[in-house]
């Protein structure tokens, strides 16, 4: 998976928020390259020129959907590229592209566009299925995603954009577009103590699945599992620190959070990007 990092503070819903990180920091040898900012038409038209079963992520760094594919692509030891977007609309390559899914990520492979994290995975391992990522079991990775979906990443959300990030009024107009209904800072201010109960709840529920001895929540090696949780413990590390301080409070957590981060070939789910060379 990729190394936690710190997100840009300025307003983390500009593109450009995204596509400045063109540092070579975080490095690794299973690692993705980026198509240049503006320049991502006519890059992914060279690089599927030169394979045309490369792997394109659209994407951008601090999506937290984006961190499970990436850490998928990671856990794989695939090599890819990632096409950074707009977090917000409008997105008129993407657009163009998907014939008018918004969402991000999509995974590109040649002239197959593949939709939704979910149906991603799926096809990551079926053209690639050593490593598995479904080790697991499906049923067991389902009930990771249900649980991360429906309980988790919610509380997050609310806990973080409480005043964890700062926001423009761009972001929450597209926000409340994207839902269907008002996404309000102001009503996630006002439930933070009953979200704060609910983050340790929650945190506690995984803190009692690693008593088991178990390196990550399924078993000895990394699987869906991890991932269905682990891009929410990203998520929470790029806020401003509120949030962090919370889930600070369950060590329980650090050793399997350290090893879903590690670089090594022992666990291989570090999936860094750099920006590619001219």
């Amino acid at each position: 998976m990729a190394v936690p990092r710190t997100a840009p503070q300025n307003d983390p819903v500009s593109a450009s928020a995204f596509a400045a990180r063109t540092d070579d920091q975080d490095r690794s040898p299973r690692e993705g390259r980026a198509l240049r900012p503006g320049r991502n038409q006519a890059e992914r038209e060279q690089v599927m020129t030169a394979d045309q079963n490369a792997l394109i992520l659209h994407q951008y760094d601090i999506s937290p959907y984006s961190e499970k594919i990436r850490g998928a692509l990671g856990l794989k030891g695939l090599t890819w590229w990632a096409c950074n977007q707009p977090s917000i609309m409008p997105k008129p390559e993407l657009i163009a592209l998907t014939g008018g899914y918004r969402r991000i990520p999509v995974l590109q492979i040649g002239s197959d566009v593949y939709c939704d994290s979910e149906l991603i995975l799926d096809e990551i391992e079926r053209r690639f299925p050593a490593p598995s990522i479904f080790a697991c079991g499906r049923a067991t990775a389902e009930t990771y995603r249900l649980w991360a979906d429906e309980k988790l990443f919610p509380t997050v959300v609310g806990l973080l954009f409480s005043g964890d990030w700062d926001v423009s009024e761009a972001f929450i107009a597209d926000r409340s577009a994207l839902r269907g209904r008002p996404f309000d800072p102001e009503a996630f201010r006002a439930a933070i103590p009953g979200l704060t109960d609910a983050l340790h709840r929650h945190l506690r529920l995984l803190e009692m699945q690693l008593e088991n001895g178990n390196a990550f929540l399924a078993g000895e090696q990394p699987s869906a599992a991890d991932l269905e949780v682990f891009h929410n413990v990203a998520f929470i590390r790029w806020g401003k620190g509120r949030t962090t301080a919370l889930l600070d409070q369950h060590p329980g957590l650090r050793a399997w959070e350290a090893k879903c981060a590690r670089s090594d070939t022992a666990y291989a789910m570090t999936s860094a990007r750099t920006t590619r060379s001219e």
